[in-house]
């Protein structure tokens, strides 16, 4: 793929694959332990994870987003974020070692503890491939990731699937969590054909801290705002409680994950690259937020119309009460990847105060909506963080307005798709959840499926981009045929 911030379909398509392979293998890992576990469990399990997130997002220091703005590549640069990454995930995984032994999380449990203490190892893990992994987006070689991240999620995935099937709980999520980010830094390494050098250079260091602790601070503020809920409900309501909610919760977490991943991975890489042109920088944001919008719109309103048949053909009836979270939740990913797309304009931007500001605002809005809801039951959270997340969301459209030259033209490209597509699938996916009650779990989940597929392209296909969208796609999978054709024969 060209260097050039043109190939937005082949981004968005191997950084999908990349991302979506990860999060669909964490999903069906999810739904056998629901099968498994009581509530209670999986609420503890739910927690740490959630802990580790943002202990993990902390330690990857954001320092590597500084080397994408470089002009050109800098090996000893390299060399230093490398080495400096690595010295603040050590720190943290000694802090949060120390905090466990002192038993700052005695509430959890026995397991709870020895769980933080064996997942800390994955922190220095997770910070050592930051490095590798933005020389390989800045070459924008996401055909490369794609391929790195199948081989960490078939080790990973494959070993935590057979573990839970062999009776190991909540534990083969514990070590699939160990083995993917070892099998992601090996082949990370090996793609990137990149070593770090045994040198540090200040002047790299005085130049990157700042940068990184001000994008440290706005990740540290998305993830809490992410995982906010979990913090919520488990004191107020109850781990029971938040294992309920967690069934929900997951399912919106691996959809914001596989679409608002996607959008940052790909997007950034190309808006830091054109991010002195304001009119190059809007016409590559308006193309993501038009392809994005199409698919993210589809995927939502699909999941919420089927959701409260979805929920007990996926985790069982014990989990039924979930599916009436999930509608709610559904529209999650879409209003999170809209403040993503406004994250990723202000750090490419470089207007990194102003993505402090916006993310300290978007968690405060959702924590006190969060909060108001706990007062009255699970349901009231959810409805809670969602109204929150859009009272964030506008604040973030006043904060990245200088940046971006849209016009009245690019807003109607841009969310016109979108509404036809969420009407469309919505209908489509309510209808036939009614219509297929009292049928076979797997006939109902093929019916979804095929619903899903026609409805989306469907809806999609009565807008002039979403046209383009097609094009473009079967253009792109006419050429990987060509060349695939044409390297055999």
């Amino acid at each position: 793929m060209s260097g050039q911030p043109g190939g937005v379909v082949s981004a968005l398509f191997w950084t999908a694959i990349r991302t979506w392979g990860e999060r669909i293998t964490s999903l069906l890992l999810f739904i056998v332990l629901s099968r498994l576990l009581p509530p209670a469990e999986l609420g503890l399990a739910a927690y740490v994870l959630a802990l580790i997130a943002i202990v993990q997002m902390v330690a990857d220091g954001s320092f590597a987003e500084w080397l994408l703005r470089l002009p050109e590549r800098d090996p000893r640069a390299e060399s230093t974020i490398f080495w400096l990454q690595l010295a603040l995930a050590g720190v943290m995984s000694l802090g949060l070692l120390l905090v466990d032994l002192a038993g700052g999380f005695a509430f959890l449990g026995a397991e709870g503890t020895q769980i933080i203490a064996v997942l800390a190892i994955v922190i220095p893990l997770g910070a050592m491939e930051r490095v590798p992994t933005a020389i390989l987006r800045r070459q924008h070689a996401f055909r490369a990731l794609a391929h790195r991240s199948m081989i960490s999620t078939i080790c990973g995935g494959g070993l935590g699937l057979a573990l839970a099937f062999a009776g190991f709980g909540v534990w083969a999520l514990i070590i699939k969590s160990l083995v993917e980010p070892l099998m992601k830094l090996i082949a990370t390494l090996i793609a990137a054909r990149w070593r770090p050098g045994f040198h540090v250079d200040r002047a790299v260091i005085a130049k990157a801290v700042p940068f990184g602790l001000m994008a440290l601070a706005t990740w540290i503020l998305t993830a809490l705002a992410s995982r906010v809920d979990a913090f919520v409900v488990a004191p107020v309501l109850g781990v029971a409680a938040l294992g309920f909610y967690a069934v929900a919760a997951r399912i919106q977490q691996v959809m914001s994950e596989m679409l608002i991943n996607v959008v940052w991975e790909a997007a950034y890489a190309h808006l830091a690259a054109v991010h002195d042109d304001i009119r190059a920088f809007t016409d590559v944001l308006v193309r993501y937020l038009t392809l994005s919008t199409i698919g993210i719109s589809g995927v939502v309103a699909a999941v919420a119309g089927a959701a409260p048949a979805l929920v007990p053909i996926i985790f069982g009836e014990t989990w039924a009460s979930s599916g009436d979270l999930l509608r709610i939740l559904a529209v999650l990913p879409w209003l999170g990847a809209l403040a993503a797309f406004v994250t990723c304009i202000l750090q490419a931007q470089a207007a990194l105060r102003r993505s402090i500001l916006f993310s300290a605002i978007n968690l405060g809005c959702i924590a006190a909506g969060a909060s108001l809801g706990a007062l009255v039951d699970v349901r009231g959270v959810a409805i809670g963080i969602c109204a929150g997340s859009f009272v964030g969301l506008l604040a973030g459209l006043v904060a990245c307005r200088r940046y971006v030259a849209l016009t009245a033209g690019d807003l109607g490209r841009i969310l016109f798709p979108g509404m036809v597509v969420s009407a469309l699938c919505f209908t489509t996916l309510a209808l036939a959840a009614n219509v297929s009650e009292g049928w076979p779990a797997p006939l109902r989940l093929i019916l979804f499926a095929l619903c899903g597929g026609i409805a989306l392209p469907t809806g999609a296909a009565l807008t002039a981009p979403g046209r383009a969208l097609i094009g473009e796609g079967l253009n792109f999978a006419t050429s990987r045929i060509a060349r695939r054709k044409l390297a055999l024969g």
